[in-house]
């Protein structure tokens, strides 16, 4: 995709400084990179999302006035990925987020590859050229996203994470934020504890924060749901939680106050992360976080069971319930409302019992490889009904060969935040590869790719000058070994004519007897029609001068 020019992604760092300001001073005795631990259950401590060019599906436009009317203090755009992309859409959601009072923050979506160093180095260049140097009032750190490591090492990756984040800090002079979740960090990282001198930024969907990774002793952003509703946006986006006050985030920001949006008193929006599992045992458990509003009190949560059209009420300081009297199995929506005084939200929804219908797509860097090379084999699992991304689920890649009627499992993979896997294969004859989601909770699918493989023909003569009459043996090799034949040919004045044939050996080995008639110099060839297991191949020309 095409990047945007240096002049329009600078544009979002010249955002004016508004003129109201927070009516309490910003707090600067509380460093941005260690502050205290506040669940994300505590009002008051700052929320905002993360987006990409994925909320301007169909050239969407995001509603920023009502963004933060909803009570958000924050967003992450994503700026860069690799060393090609730029979000075209960052500069115009920086500029304008700011422009209602919203904090900003840049990220980069890491696609590690060797040369270990030059590619980071390249990456950290490439998201600098796009973002500035960050400097101005209201911009957060540089943030890093490290979600692949690209098949390097553990090892690999810490020089790379350590290289981008060297470079980013010398064009800037701040020390960026690592954004990663805890399978990542400890699977792919090797559980380092070398990086905890800078923020962390970690994706945990779980009703409660589960603790840090690689020795942070805490940590700065939560992202705690890929799946909230917000007033503005189109689809769902990632929802983050500061782990501190608005002040202790505003001195991150270079320390210029945000105006602050505090609605008049009256009816909560909608309960955000709603989710439900269901029991063994014929229950249900509901979870769910606060709305966001500021200034807007919850006194009580409503939940509606259906079908049956149950209701209960559960106090306002608890964000989950037990549901009983559920058939494991049944189609079941729960909803959550919350209340107060002024009436109640609209409901926020969770359905359970009927899987969401997934679709796999899969591509190969390319269909016919020659005897011994690679492929590259990717792949996007979505959800069928909106296309979105699905992370974090499992998918197996499989491999049938043209000779064999069954798959075998090569790796199992995980699915990035942007659903996509892939995977380096081999294939040595004609192979079908699938990948392969299971479903659980959602419906399984796949897709396959087929993978031709052209095979090499090794020939040789005993030797490369001979008298008429002499017996003469050209031998060789075909790989793969899939049998068959093999054909002998000899260039005439008019063509190719073929001579003979013989059966190749289960090793791929074969030989021809020549007996040469004629003086002068012979050119030969042996070639190959090809097999379900490979394709048709000429082998090298080999020449015999006969005196």
């Amino acid at each position: 995709m095409v990047g945007v020019g240096v002049s329009r992604a600078k544009r979002w760092l010249r955002v004016p400084v508004v003129a109201t300001l927070l009516a309490t001073s910003v707090a600067t005795s509380l460093p941005a990179t260690a502050v205290t631990a506040a669940p994300k259950t505590v009002a008051g401590t700052p929320v905002g999302m993360d987006v990409s060019s994925w909320q301007h599906l169909g050239g969407r436009a995001i509603d920023w006035s009502a963004v933060r009317a909803a009570g958000h203090d924050f967003v992450m755009v994503k700026a860069t990925e690799g060393t090609t992309y730029t979000n075209p859409y960052f500069a115009g959601d920086t500029f304008d987020s700011g422009q209602v009072g919203l904090i900003r923050g840049a990220y980069h979506y890491a696609r590690p590859s060797r040369p270990v160093t030059t590619d980071a180095v390249a990456e950290a260049n490439a998201f600098v050229a796009a973002t500035g140097p960050l400097q101005d009032p209201g911009v957060l750190p540089p943030i890093l996203d490290l979600e692949e490591n690209g098949g390097l090492t553990p090892a690999e990756m810490r020089t790379w994470t350590s290289t981008w984040l060297a470079t980013v800090q010398r064009a800037t002079g701040r020390a960026p934020i690592i954004y990663t979740y805890r399978y990542f960090w400890s699977a792919r990282m090797g559980g380092t504890t070398s990086f905890t001198s800078y923020p962390l930024w970690l994706a945990d969907y779980n009703a409660t924060f589960g603790g840090t990774v690689g020795g942070w002793p805490t940590w700065m952003m939560w992202q705690y749901t890929a799946g909230a509703a917000v007033p503005g946006v189109y689809g769902k986006v990632d929802m983050n939680r500061f782990n501190g006050t608005l002040d202790a985030l505003v001195t991150m920001a270079r320390g210029v106050p945000v105006p602050v949006v505090v609605p008049p008193p009256g009816i909560p929006s909608a309960p955000l992360a709603v989710a439900a599992t269901v029991n063994p045992d014929g229950t249900a458990t509901i979870t769910w976080q606060p709305p966001v509003d500021s200034g807007v009190a919850v006194t009580s949560y409503t939940i509606v069971v259906d079908p049956g059209g149950e209701t209960l009420s559960v106090p306002a300081d608890l964000l989950s319930i037990v549901v009983p009297g559920i058939t494991v199995g049944a189609p079941y929506t729960f909803s959550v409302i919350a209340t107060n005084d002024a009436g109640s939200s609209p409901a926020a929804t969770v359905s359970v019992g009927t899987p969401v219908a997934t679709a796999m797509a899969a591509t190969v860097n390319t269909t016919t490889v020659t005897y011994g090379a690679s492929v590259a084999v990717s792949g996007r699992l979505t959800r069928t009904d909106t296309g979105e991304p699905l992370a974090d689920r499992t998918v197996v890649l499989e491999a049938r060969t043209a000779t064999s009627g069954r798959y075998t499992a090569l790796a199992t993979l995980a699915t990035s935040a942007d659903g996509a896997v892939s995977a380096v294969a081999s294939p040595l004859v004609t192979t079908q590869y699938r990948l392969r989601f299971n479903g659980g909770t959602e419906v399984a699918s796949s897709a396959t790719q087929q993978v031709r493989v052209k095979p090499l023909i090794v020939t040789k003569f005993n030797v490369t000058s001979a008298r008429v009459g002499q017996h003469l043996v050209l031998s060789g090799q075909l790989k793969p070994a899939y049998g068959g034949r093999v054909y002998r040919q000899m260039l005439l004045p008019t063509g190719w004519t073929t001579l003979d044939t013989t059966l190749v050996s289960r090793t791929g080995t074969f030989a021809f007897r020549v007996i040469p008639v004629i003086k002068g110099t012979k050119t030969y060839r042996v070639v190959s029609l090809g097999s379900p297991a490979a394709v048709a191949i000429n082998g090298p020309l080999l020449r015999v001068r006969v005196r």
